[in-house]
Formats: structure tokens, sequence, C-alpha cells
């Protein structure tokens, strides 16, 4: 069954084909009207003759190109090739002339619709030659469509390993994103409950929102994206609680509705991430992340600003987080994206432009 399935576009054109071949060969025959007592015979003669045909065919389809031509054995092949059409053509054109001499009145199309007539001072250029040539004809035919059919089936194998292998690489990335969000978060979390804060419980509620995000929405291919903008919300609550005076320079702003478009998970936290990292963590009270995302006509602008110590792992700006997601929207969106990352006085800005699904 597996076999049907993975060839039915070629079984169904090698059916069209002999179908349109029956029709010739019956309209052929039926200009010739045998005795009554030979119809019977006449008609098993024209099978097995066109048969001879059908052998050709299936020879050279099943048995030599996979064998000798798809293994790169082209000399052999051509060889082989030359060999079985040329003893199939004498077997073909004897067969043939007998036919002509059992069925006077007969010609050469009575019998099929590629049988050719030659002229000549001998036999060969008189029956056989004919004869190899409606061979070499009916097999290129199949000989090509066979070729596009293997084609066909090597760009379908390599556009299946090719998605494997991103599909692989995606499951890697996310598996390296979810660990490093949460670590910083807990490490918040970890801040709040050594001030004994009284938000704690809340902060941690919204750390179970995440991680319920993070552990069953990224497993699908895309998201509402009003979920992805909730964890960023959520995730810079959890800060604001930590910085205390600081709070206020921790702002997210969205214009636009994000209700009918969706977008790859986890897309956007490592920016966010990022900027907690590197800027509020090394600055604190004076540290501050802006944050505006635009909507419009299926477009999305992510716009993402913070300071930072010059001196704070600078080595380290952008971290693991930002170069995962470089190769994740190279991968989900290519030409669907441009992504810019700019620092200067100590000032780290990351714009992102994303075409929207819905």
């Amino acid at each position: 069954m597996n076999w049907l399935t993975r060839h039915k576009t070629r079984l169904i054109l090698n059916i069209l084909v002999w179908l349109f071949w029956s029709n010739m060969l019956y309209n052929n025959s039926r200009s010739y009207t045998p005795e009554a007592a030979d119809t019977g015979i006449y008609i098993s003669h024209i099978i097995g003759y066109n048969l001879l045909y059908v052998l050709a065919v299936y020879c050279n389809t099943l048995w030599l190109m996979p064998r000798l031509l798809f293994r790169k054995k082209y000399l052999w092949y051509f060889f082989s090739l030359l060999a079985y059409i040329s003893l199939l053509a004498i077997v073909i054109s004897h067969y043939r002339e007998w036919l002509l001499a059992r069925f006077p009145g007969a010609t050469y199309n009575n019998f099929s619709p590629v049988s050719l007539s030659g002229q000549g001072p001998n036999l060969v250029t008189e029956i056989y030659f004919p004869s190899f040539i409606a061979l070499f004809l009916i097999v290129f035919v199949f000989f090509i469509g066979s070729l596009a059919q293997k084609f066909f089936e090597i760009s379908k194998q390599k556009d299946a390993v090719q998605q494997k292998q991103v599909e692989m690489e995606l499951n890697l990335l996310k598996s390296q994103i979810n660990p490093h969000f949460l670590f910083n978060v807990l490490n918040s979390i970890y801040a709040l409950s050594l001030k004994k804060s009284e938000q704690t419980p809340e902060i941690v509620l919204k750390l179970a929102d995440i991680m319920r995000y993070m552990l069953y929405e990224t497993k699908q291919d895309k998201v509402a994206l009003h979920k992805e903008i909730q964890v960023l919300q959520d995730y810079l609550d959890i800060e604001k609680v930590r910085l205390a005076a600081a709070a206020a320079s921790v702002q997210l702003m969205v214009d636009g509705s994000a209700a009918n478009y969706r977008v790859a998970p986890a897309l956007l936290i490592p920016f966010v991430e990022n900027a907690v990292k590197h800027g509020t963590d090394s600055m604190l009270a004076e540290a501050y992340i802006h944050i505006h995302i635009i909507i419009k006509e299926s477009s999305l602008t992510f716009h993402c600003i913070n300071n930072y110590k010059a001196n704070f792992n600078t080595e380290k700006k952008g971290g693991i987080g930002l170069e995962n997601v470089r190769k994740r929207l190279k991968l989900l969106y290519p030409d669907k994206h441009q992504l810019s990352i700019d620092t200067a006085n100590n000032i780290f800005e990351v714009r992102l432009q994303l075409n929207l699904e819905q």
C-alpha cells in the first residue's frame, strides 16, 4: 500500500498512456477484418504483439534504470539498453512479418500504433531498423517519465530532510530559550523573597502563567499574539516589583489590536530578557526599559530600548537569547522580517519589523 501511495501519480500517468495506446490500436485494427474463424486468433496475436512493447518499456524502467542508470553505471546502461532493444526489435520484426503472412490483407498499422515500415536493399533497413525506431520511441517516452518522477522524488526527500533539520534546530533553540528565560525570572523572585515582599505570591502566580506558556504554548508553531504580549507584561511586572523605585521606568506600550494575529512562540521574550539582564541588573535605580509594540495592517513593529553600564558584561551583550532569536527569525520568517540591533552611548536598542499571520 505504501508503494502504491508513493507512486500514485506515476501509475495514473502510465494507465493514461496505455489507454491512449489501446484506443489507437483499436482504431487501427478495425481497418482489417479477418475471416470469422480467425477473429479470436487475430485479437490474441494483436495483444501478444503489443505486450512485447510493454515488456520493452518496463524492462527498462523497472530493471535497467534502477540497477544501472540510477547507480551511475552509465556505460553499462547504454550498452544494455541498446542490446536488449536491438534483440527485441529482431523478435518483433519477425513476429510482424509472420502476422502479415498469416493474415493476408493486413498492414503494419493494424498490429500496433507505432509499427513502422521501411525500405531498403536488405532486412536491416527494411524490417529491423523500423522496429528498432518504434521500440526506441515508446521506451524513450517512459524513460523521460521515469526520470521526471525520480527527480521529484529526490527533491521531495531533500525537502523532507531539510524540514526535519529545521524542526530539530527550532526545537533546540526553544529548549535553549526557555531555561534561560526562566532562570532570570527565578532570580527576580529570589530577590523579592529576601525582601519578604507581600507581592511575592502575586509574582509567583505570574511566574506560573509564564511557565504554563513556556511549557505548553511554545510546543505550537504559532500562538496568539496577545498571549505573547501578555507574557512580556507579566515578566516586566515581576521586574517592576523587584526594581521598586525604578519601576516607573519600565514601560510596555501597545498600539493596535493583537486579537486576530499569530506569531511564533517566545519570539519577543529574548529581547525583553536581554534588556533586563544587561540593563536593570547592571544599573537598578538608574535603569530604564521602554518597549513599544505597534500592530498595523498585518505588520508588527517591536521597539525596545534600554540603558546599561559600559563595563557590565560588555563582552556578552546580547547573550544566547538574541543569537537564538536571530536564527529563529531566519528559519521561520525568511524575507518577512527586518531586525536591527544598535549599541551607542550605553544605549541598547532593538527594532524588529515582522509580517504577521492571521
